[in-house]
């Protein structure tokens, strides 16, 4: 029975139907319920033997003997889009072994899948068992070494007094100490006395008085520093701040005798006594917070015994500094003002040494009452607890950590996970032997199936075989590994060189691989006289030489099955068949052609003969042979319509759709060559076909009223005849 149809017509619902007859399983009719119907499908088929029927729930009563060859089988065990995979060579394992070998697959398998089941159900213990470790910081193995207590409740309070003291006595060493009082800058007052008796002068009267005369006019009492500078830098030849000659300028000696060597030690010496008394009042800030600090970390340390913070008197103390700044500070802004004069009658420094004094023993009694004090402090921690409080805190996790390990729940899930650990080594063992026993016996049946699909291969005009067919495992499952020879060499297609597939085989020669399993696989099927065979497309992406013996060997299959139903929607393949049929078949009568209708999905006679591509090549032909010129507008579109019917019919894979154009694929035959290879068109056959496209466009065009100049019936004529040898080669 050859059924035709067109995409989307359903040659896929009627197929399932078909296998979930003969597979009695509901699952391949409901895969195919109508969006949007809330009822099931049924279905119902009339066989010789009875009906089987589908009435949305289960199949029967007659389950007859279906085997299907379609896309559920290619990616169930040969291959599926570019890819091999592991669950296609378990199903290739179970294609090429026997019943027995089966069995012992099946039960494999099963064994696989309760190690699998045995995975899961030892997680949520495992689980429990890694929760529990890491709320402790412990491995596994450590939480489970864990000893039971006797008494863990009796040593919970003992370890957790300990911690309570060691925590107290820890927080008593963090408190802050009483220090020492920051030691005062270096004040030398007899230095500043001799700086103040100073007498700096080695200049007569009347330079002293021209130049003073002149700071003062000249530069308003403000430029000394400034001057005095600039003396520094004269080379004896220039002013340093005009550049002008100096030779002979007296008011230059004059500067010189007034700024000497003397005078810059005394203004240095003055400049550097007023820097200390800034050190000294910045001095005196750092003690006092230094001074607060004491008074916080005494009372502090008040509860210890002989601890008690020293009377400082720190505001006497500070007026005594604040006013031994202050005179210094007027005497030596005084001589700065006259460096020149001696002040020593009005800044005498006794008053001064005395307050300093006072300031600086007030200072060396506090330092050692603070010392004695925190001799006494460290007496008292002495006394305190020299436990590690961390430590102690291990020691309450190690105590809780015993208990949770011999919980109820742990104890369960301990025990839960040393019985599935034990059943499943038993398991791991019992495939083993199961492996053992069907490596042992299956070893020549594999090999038997391997030459079986080899003469398949030879009969699809294959030149590529596969050689070393042997059981593999992969994730626990049993499949089929075997060595694929192609002229470039050999590879071996086992768990993890999927990835290569494509690049050795191509869409065709994958397509010829699971046909040739299946060939191999129908030559152990022992009932194949009572058997329905059905083919959905067999030969996709199959070249004409492959397609011609397909066809030969569906009919060899017809001589030896039940019935054999072919659908697809190539027209030419199921005219292959039907014309070998009719050549080897045992008569026309055994022989039905029908088209499945898309539109209303019935099946009626297929009335192919008249169909367009016909009506297209005898029109063109008809033209070629007339000598009428009135249709040559007409037929120059026509020629790129049965162009593109002809390339459809050849080649209906390398069109995207039913809508899709043609300049698309001879744009596509023209750029890629392995395409154009398996087509089996050569460069100037791409080049001819490009041309007769392009001339029959202009021709579609014109009839579309576009700015086309009328067809030339001779040029018509001349293309209409090579667009008919084109499709005739």
């Amino acid at each position: 029975s050859l059924i035709y149809a067109r995409n989307a017509s359903g040659k896929t619902t009627l197929t399932r139907v078909l296998a979930a007859a003969g597979a009695g399983d509901a699952a391949h009719v409901l895969e195919h319920q109508r969006i949007g119907h809330t009822k099931p499908p049924q279905s119902t088929l009339e066989l010789d033997g009875g009906v089987a029927r589908f009435d949305g729930s289960q199949c029967g009563p007659h389950r007859p003997r279906v085997i299907v060859f379609d896309r559920d089988f290619v990616e169930a065990n040969v291959y599926v889009g570019r890819h091999q995979r592991k669950e296609q060579r378990k199903g290739l394992l179970r294609l090429a072994l026997g019943p027995e070998d089966v069995t012992l697959a099946r039960e494999i398998d099963a064994l696989a899948k309760r190690g699998r089941q045995i995975v899961n159900e030892l997680k949520p213990h495992e689980t429990a068992l890694g929760t529990a470790a890491r709320d402790f910081d412990l491995t596994v193995e450590a939480f489970l070494a864990l000893p039971a207590l006797a008494d863990p409740d009796a040593d919970r309070r003992t370890v957790q007094a300990q911690l309570d003291d060691a925590i107290q006595a820890h927080e008593i060493r963090k408190r802050a100490r009483p220090s020492a009082f920051p030691q005062p800058p270096a004040l030398d007052l007899d230095h500043i006395q001799g700086l103040l008796d100073t007498d700096a002068r080695r200049v007569g009267d009347a330079a002293q008085a021209v130049v003073e005369a002149h700071l003062r006019d000249r530069l308003r009492g403000r430029g000394e520093g400034w001057v005095r500078q600039g003396m520094e830098l004269i080379d004896g030849h220039s002013c340093p701040f005009c550049d002008q000659p100096i030779a002979g300028v007296a008011l230059v000696e004059h500067y010189r005798a007034r700024f000497d060597d003397a005078y810059g030690r005394l203004i240095a010496g003055l400049d550097q006594q007023v820097a200390t008394l800034d050190r000294i009042e910045r001095w005196w800030e750092d003690l006092k917070r230094v001074g607060g600090g004491n008074r916080k970390a005494f009372r502090d340390w008040e509860h210890v015994p002989r601890v008690a913070r020293p009377e400082f008197g720190s505001v006497e103390r500070g007026k005594d500094v604040a006013a031994t700044v202050a005179a210094l500070r007027t005497a030596l802004a005084a001589k700065r003002a006259q460096p020149l004069e001696r002040l020593s009658s009005n800044a005498d420094l006794g008053t001064v040494r005395n307050l300093w004094t006072v300031v600086i023993e007030a200072i060396r009694e506090s330092d050692e009452a603070i010392r004695r004090n925190n001799e006494h402090i460290d007496a008292y921690l002495a006394t305190l607890s020299g436990r590690d409080p961390e430590a102690l805190r291990q020691k309450l996790r190690s105590i809780d950590a015993a208990v949770r390990r011999h919980a109820d729940d742990i104890r369960v899930a301990v025990g839960e996970k040393a019985k599935l650990n034990a059943e499943r080594q038993k398991i791991e063992r019992d495939k083993q032997t199961a492996t053992e026993r069907m490596k042992h016996g299956g070893e020549g049946r594999l090999q038997a199936f391997a030459a079986s699909v080899n003469r398949h291969l030879q009969v699809l005009c294959a030149d590529f075989r596969i050689e070393k067919l042997g059981t593999e495992r992969v994730g626990g499952d049993a499949g089929v590994g075997y060595t694929l020879v192609v002229e470039a060499g050999s590879r071996s297609v086992t768990s993890g060189s999927e990835e290569w597939f494509a690049k050795v085989l191509s869409d065709g020669d994958r397509s010829t691989i699971a046909l040739a399993v299946f060939m191999a696989h129908l030559d152990d099927v022992s009932d194949l006289a009572n058997a329905i065979l059905v083919f959905d497309d067999p030969m996709t992406s199959l070249d004409q030489m492959r397609q011609n013996a397909t066809a030969e060997l569906i009919t060899e299959l017809a001589l030896r099955a039940r019935q054999v139903i072919v659908l697809s929607h190539h027209d030419r393949f199921l005219h292959l068949v039907a014309l070998d049929w009719r050549r080897h078949g045992p008569g026309g009568g055994h022989l039905v052609e029908l088209e499945l209708e898309r539109s209303r999905r019935e099946l009626r006679l297929w009335k192919h003969v008249e169909s367009e591509h016909l009506r297209l090549l005898k029109e063109i032909t008809d033209f070629v042979d007339s000598g009428h010129d009135d249709k040559a507008d007409h037929i120059q579109g026509e020629i790129r319509k049965l162009l593109e019917s002809e390339v459809r019919r050849r080649w209906p894979d390398l069109f995207t759709s039913e809508r899709s154009a043609l300049e698309p694929v001879v744009r596509m035959l023209r750029e890629n060559p392995d395409i154009r290879r398996d087509t089996g068109l050569s460069v100037e056959d791409v080049k001819e076909l490009d041309r007769l496209c392009a001339f029959g466009a202009r021709g579609n065009h014109a009839q579309d009223h576009l700015s086309i100049d009328p067809a030339d019936p001779v040029e018509v004529r001349s293309m209409a005849r090579r667009t008919l040898d084109w499709v005739k080669r």
